[in-house]
């Protein structure tokens, strides 16, 4: 299996190359790459990031399908593969800014962590079995904070992107993620709680989907 949607490899090249100029000249920065194959070089695209000053963010894939964080063989070869996508930037790239090692990995479909509400039967019907239940938040993402001590082994800086979910209903809060959830705000709450137990988790992302803007979010968070 591979991960999907990993079009900066040099047969990719003509994409990149086109669309990194114009990129560079509305202003843009800074880029989010959401797939990068592990067993493929992708140095010709950070290559030519560079060249137009623009700052890569790259992203290691965690699917339920494809690793079982209870599993230890399976963390084993999920940082194996993590380490093997890494090689390309083992010893530094001036393009490479940070790694997000998992993306929205707290929403029930995503199949790692679920309450016993989010059942077939739920709203949330397209969730598969999960690997850890509602209770086992530090544990899921004492996982994930492994994989990010491989990522600052390297050098880089760590996080993993949350969706603005709230905490599973069933997870004893401390007392700050308990006044987030109790207020309605998502991620905050999982920032709140994640934050005394994930040392290599270096900065918290959000995916933020609000209609119209972003309203108060920056004031909530």
């Amino acid at each position: 299996p591979t991960q999907s949607l990993d079009f900066f490899t040099v047969e990719y090249a003509n994409i990149y190359e086109r669309d990194l100029p114009r990129m560079q000249h509305i202003g843009a920065n800074t880029v989010r790459v959401y797939s990068l194959e592990p067993t493929k070089s992708h140095v010709g695209f950070y290559d030519a990031c560079a060249r137009h000053n623009i700052s890569v963010i790259g992203s290691f894939n965690l699917e339920a399908w494809r690793y079982n964080l209870r599993d230890e063989g399976s963390v084993q070869a999920a940082e194996s593969e993590l380490r093997q996508q890494l090689d390309d930037v083992r010893h530094g790239h001036p393009a490479v800014l940070m790694w997000i090692v998992g993306n929205e990995i707290n929403l029930p479909g995503a199949g790692f962590i679920c309450d016993p509400a989010y059942s077939p039967t739920s709203p949330d019907d397209h969730a598969p079995p999960c690997q850890f239940n509602g209770t086992e938040v530090e544990l899921l993402f004492g996982v994930v904070d492994r994989l990010c001590a491989v990522v600052r082994a390297v050098g880089y800086l760590c996080t993993t992107a949350l969706a603005e979910y709230p905490l599973p209903h069933t997870y004893d809060a401390p007392p700050a993620a308990a006044a987030a959830r109790a207020n309605g705000v998502g991620a905050a709450a999982w920032f709140s709680a994640l934050e005394p137990t994930t040392p290599h988790i270096d900065v918290w992302s959000a995916n933020v989907y609000r209609p119209g803007g972003f309203g108060d979010w920056f004031d909530v968070y």
